[in-house]
């Protein structure tokens, strides 16, 4: 039997998620919040974890990120997002274990659909497919591969003020219903906008 471990990709992104813009941000533009959400475990990531600390050409790292990104996991639960950034909703999912791990077993161990609840309502929601993982010693695997659960969000979307998330899963176990999650958008000059 393989060893098999499969996560949500928290540790690596919680580190983003704690991070507020600068005052003089624009927020999150379009294009990042589209290209962290594609971009995953792929070329932006590898740019970032192994680029000597530079960013340059990675997708959406960096300062903004945190202050944008919305997500259902449980850590998220109470963060703050600024209202002047484009929002990816995201959740990455990994599935890896030794070099015998293959693209089938990531197709046996990934969820094959997803959809978001916005606030008791339906939001359109991507679910990518399978990639390889370019570098998975970020992982803990020696083969992984990643998908990703998302959507897009444009700053006039959410008004300011308390919002909840949730993410419902079709896996290759049945479905799986998350938790809701709470999270508020802060108006221009106040919290996570500062």
């Amino acid at each position: 039997m393989k060893p098999l471990v499969i996560s949500a990709a928290v540790c690596l992104l919680a580190l983003c998620a704690a991070v507020v813009a600068r005052a003089d941000s624009p927020g999150l533009s379009r294009g990042d919040a589209e290209a962290r959400i594609n971009a995953g475990f792929t070329g932006g990531d590898a740019i970032r974890f192994l680029g000597g600390g530079q960013e340059q050409g990675a997708p959406a790292g960096g300062s903004d990120f945190g202050s944008a990104r919305i997500s259902p996991l449980p850590a998220f639960n109470g963060h703050h997002v600024c209202a002047t950034s484009w929002h990816p909703v995201l959740v990455l999912f990994v599935a890896g274990g030794n070099s015998t791990f293959t693209r089938d077993d990531a197709d046996a161990n990934l969820p094959f659909a997803a959809q978001y609840t916005l606030d008791g309502a339906t939001l359109e929601t991507k679910l990518n497919p399978i990639k390889p993982v370019v570098d998975p010693s970020t992982t803990g695997f020696e083969v992984a591969y990643w998908n990703a659960a998302g959507a897009i969000l444009s700053p006039d979307t959410l008004p300011v003020g308390t919002h909840t998330i949730q993410l419902t899963l079709e896996t290759p176990g049945g479905t799986v219903v998350g938790p809701v999650v709470t999270f508020y958008v802060d108006g221009t000059g106040t919290g996570a906008c500062l």
